[in-house]
């Protein structure tokens, strides 16, 4: 045998919960005022013809039949080449809550207002629309930084560190971990 010194039993890693990782928010470049209208209908377009092709896949075997149903399916299929085809698989209240996001900070409000009116969407609507009270996609971090150096001051005499990445989910805006300067304090 080997007199060969034992080490002392090592304690189980202790198991870090993975920080989240963010979505990031795609800015597009400001549109004029009549191409801006054109975009917004084309969205409550999509909300609307979403919810009816939702609606119709939801529609029980047994009850598909009738002139009634056979219309709104036509209806749901004409429609179909207009949508958007990463949305039209998803869930009604999930194309609901990226189309409000689409469509920008407006909607979104509009969005989280709506989320806390359970008593006039259903559960499941209101359930995803909650998802714009701390689940927007991040602002990119060069972004962030340049929209607060357009107001002016250093964000060296603001801040003493700033972390690009966010810790915590955004609640309207980009969130992030930073420390005053002691000038600020």
């Amino acid at each position: 045998m080997t007199d060969a010194p034992r080490s002392a039993p090592q304690p189980a890693p202790q198991a870090v919960a993975p920080e989240p990782e963010f979505e990031l928010l795609l800015e597009r470049r400001p549109v004029g005022l009549i191409r801006r209208f054109f975009t917004t209908q084309r969205h409550l377009g999509g909300i609307l013809f979403g919810l009816l092709s939702s609606h119709v896949a939801s529609i029980p075997e047994r009850r598909r039949h009738g002139l009634l149903f056979r219309l709104r399916q036509l209806l749901a299929a004409c429609s179909r080449p207009f949508l958007d085809r990463r949305l039209l698989r998803l869930p009604f209240p999930v194309q609901l809550r990226k189309r409000l996001e689409t469509l920008g900070p407006t909607y979104i409000k509009l969005g989280q207002i709506m989320s806390l009116r359970e008593d006039l969407l259903p559960s499941a609507v209101t359930e995803e629309l909650k998802n714009l009270l701390d689940r927007l996609p991040a602002l990119p971090p060069d972004r962030f930084l340049s929209s607060w150096e357009e107001l002016g001051r250093p964000l060296d005499e603001l801040f003493s560190s700033i972390e690009p990445r966010p810790r915590a989910r955004p609640r309207s805006a980009r969130s992030i971990a930073r420390r005053s300067s002691p000038a600020r304090r």
